[in-house]
């Protein structure tokens, strides 16, 4: 069965490159002290990521069908749905949702844009083994300090 809140890449374009980007939110505050030194606090984990001025470049046709899914589909946009966003890795899909009504501007007789502000529920990145993995240029951190300390142990415990 067709999972109607999926994005239709298959006949809606994807955003613009031209002007992407992400804004994650770190969940930090910064608080002064007495001293005039500053100390980080982490308020949240998890604050939903944004994909501000989205601009999808679309055919008279595509118009209406994206206008169509928002308002059939999307309950007026006011559902989540599952949208496929670029990150430094590849295309992942995320669950999102409209932050902004779409605005309609008509470019030629057929070429519209549409310009919409998205939120991601959950941006994923990497695990902690993987960004280890990464930075000590390893297959698997985690296996090699697994093998890694079973030979230490194996090696003091055998006389």
């Amino acid at each position: 069965m067709t999972d109607y809140t999926r994005y239709p890449t298959d006949i809606l374009p994807l955003p613009q490159l031209s002007g992407y980007s992400i804004d994650e939110p770190s969940g930090i505050t910064r608080v002064a002290m007495v001293s005039g030194r500053t100390r980080n606090r982490r308020k949240w984990y998890g604050q939903p990521a944004k994909l501000p001025g989205m601009t999808f470049i679309v055919s008279g046709e595509q118009l209406e069908t994206f206008r169509g899914w928002v308002k059939n589909i999307l309950d007026g946009g006011a559902a989540q749905f599952v949208f496929p966003v670029k990150q430094g890795a590849g295309v992942v899909d995320h669950l999102c949702k409209f932050v902004s009504d779409p605005k309609y501007k008509c470019l030629a007789p057929n070429l519209w844009s549409i310009t919409v502000d998205i939120e991601i529920d959950a941006l994923t990145t990497q695990d902690e083994n993987q960004t280890i993995s990464a930075i000590e240029q390893l297959d698997d951190a985690a296996a090699t300090l697994e093998t890694g300390l079973e030979t230490a142990v194996t090696e003091y415990v055998t006389p």
